[in-house]
């Protein structure tokens, strides 16, 4: 027996079988009342009599297929079944019925979804119930949708009848790209509360949802009116994808808030941020007392406290300026980040001694920077005096109060206001502080050691003026009393010169009186 050609076995398989929609949306019919004009009788015996006619002019195998189809086709239009769902559903029932609404993807949309009346009689279209967002886009709306397409049969309505014969459509594709374009793109942003300093700025972030429908179109930042608040920049573009996410820098030069500024696009929902802009944090030194900002040359460091007093963080608190002490050394690894009410430490070296010195402390985002007068002590000492590779410090504290010397002796050498080594030399000569070292003051500062002598009275002024520059007691540094201090100067066989402290104001005493005195001493580099 032969076999059919394969394109004849194919048309008869075509034509014998029914495909279920692709969707599961749906079309209700019910019936009306009237004569068949088009049933499954007439269909069925159309398709055997068209059969028999094409039978004279097709191969004997082939007529067997062609019989088979025919016969098969009509058993479907007499049994009801629909035929050629794939490309066109039908209604065969005569008292109506439900047909899903296949949603079927194209390049640039959907296919419209075509119903035939070939039940007989006319129907009814009773509901429709379109395709929803989901079945349109199970993936996510494409960024760019073409216009729907039109044409073709007239739109299904419901409550509208459909006649026997009769084909309507449901056009898939412009609803679903109505649905498309009323979906809305689900954003959100972060930080919702943020604080940033006047004249710095700050970064929010806005992502649209891994569940959004849609991309974001045209995000924008809503900031209110009478804001200041700016936007310094944006990654975000015409399109925000799905999962995506983007960012606005925000920046004010005045402090105002908190202001709540608003983020939307074309079709997404709109969130909002907090964002307060406050002063630039104020800081203060804070440690320790001054007396004791000292650096020791060569040695330990000084730990300078710094203190946050704003309602900001503080960055990079450093010393900014340091001209006047430009060898001291800086380990500001604690202040980089200063919490509002929070405190950090500057180390502070050196291994060049200098008079006292004026640093000026400073952040990247600071209000002020304050400054503070530094002390350095070397050779046992604070120094007062240095510069070209020389200096000289003075000692730190009071011997027990002691006489010039211990009686009223005339030591005519012991006269200049400058050299106070001479003065101390010949001092310490003469038989009036040999005879009683306990009480020659001259004597009290070489017994330390050989380098050590009683300044003369220009370098007692300038210890002062440099020690304690503030003319108060305390001092700045040094501790010295509110009182007169010995000078390595004579003024005659009874008085001898002392300087007042702090004012360095001049004055004399009688040489057997007890009164402080500090010592001095030279150094070089």
């Amino acid at each position: 027996m032969n076999r059919p050609p394969v394109r004849y076995a194919c048309a008869a398989a075509l034509l014998a079988t029914a495909c279920a929609p692709a969707a599961a949306q749906t079309i209700t019919t019910t019936g009306i009342a009237g004569v068949p004009v088009g049933g499954a009788f007439v269909l069925g015996a159309l398709a055997l009599l068209l059969a028999a006619l094409a039978a004279r002019a097709l191969p004997r195998g082939a007529r067997m297929a062609l019989l088979l189809a025919a016969v098969a086709l009509a058993g479907a239009q007499w049994g009801g079944q629909p035929l050629l769902a794939q490309v066109l559903a039908r209604f065969t029932q005569p008292g109506g019925e439900t047909l899903l609404i296949p949603v079927t993807p194209v390049a640039n949309g959907f296919e419209p979804a075509y119903f035939e009346n070939a039940s007989g009689r006319g129907l009814h279209i009773a509901a429709i119930a379109p395709p929803g967002f989901t079945a349109c886009f199970p993936g996510g709306v494409a960024p760019v949708l073409p216009p729907p397409a039109s044409g073709g049969p007239a739109d299904c309505a419901a409550g509208q009848p459909l006649a026997a014969g009769a084909t309507c459509q449901v056009n898939v594709d412009a609803i679903c790209k109505a649905l498309a374009a009323q979906a809305v793109a689900s954003i959100s942003v972060a930080p919702a509360t943020l604080n940033f300093t006047a004249g710095g700025s700050a970064s929010v972030t806005v992502a649209n949802a891994v569940s959004s429908p849609v991309a974001a179109q045209n995000v924008a930042a809503h900031i209110p009116g009478g804001s200041a608040i700016t936007v310094q920049g944006t990654t975000c573009g015409g399109m925000l994808a799905i999962g995506a996410s983007c960012t606005f820098t925000l920046t004010a030069m005045a402090p105002e808030g908190p202001t709540v500024v608003a983020f939307s696009g074309d079709n997404s929902n709109t969130v909002t941020a907090s964002l307060t802009v406050v002063p630039l944090p104020a800081i203060a030194i804070t440690g320790p007392v001054q007396q004791d900002r000292v650096i020791a040359v060569g040695g330990a460091s000084l730990a300078l406290a710094v203190t946050n007093n704003g309602t900001a963080t503080a960055t990079d608190i450093t010393v900014v300026n340091k001209a006047a002490a430009p060898d001291v050394a800086v380990n500001d690894s604690n202040c980089t980040s200063v919490a509002p009410g929070a405190s950090c430490t500057l180390l502070l070296t050196s291994s060049t001694p200098y008079a006292p010195a004026t640093l000026t402390i400073g952040g990247s985002n600071t209000a002020n920077s304050p400054s503070t007068l530094v002390a350095f002590s070397h050779l046992g000492g604070l120094v007062f005096e240095a510069g070209g590779g020389v200096g000289k410090v003075v000692s730190t504290t009071d011997p027990s109060p002691g006489s010039w010397i211990g009686s009223l002796a005339d030591i005519p050498d012991a006269a200049d206001v400058r050299d106070g080594v001479a003065n101390t030399d010949v001092i310490v000569a003469d038989a009036a502080c040999t005879g009683n070292t306990a009480r020659c003051a001259a004597q009290q500062c070489r017994n330390i050691s050989p380098d050590w002598y009683l300044p003369a009275p220009n370098e007692l002024v300038a210890a002062l003026g440099a020690l304690c520059s503030n003319s108060d007691t305390p001092c700045d540094f040094g501790n010295f009393q509110n009182s007169h201090y010995w000078t390595s100067q004579q003024l005659g066989i009874v008085e001898a010169r002392a300087i007042q402290a702090p004012s360095a104001g001049l004055g004399d005493a009688a040489k057997i009186e007890s009164r402080p005195y500090r010592c001095v001493r030279a150094f070089t580099n």
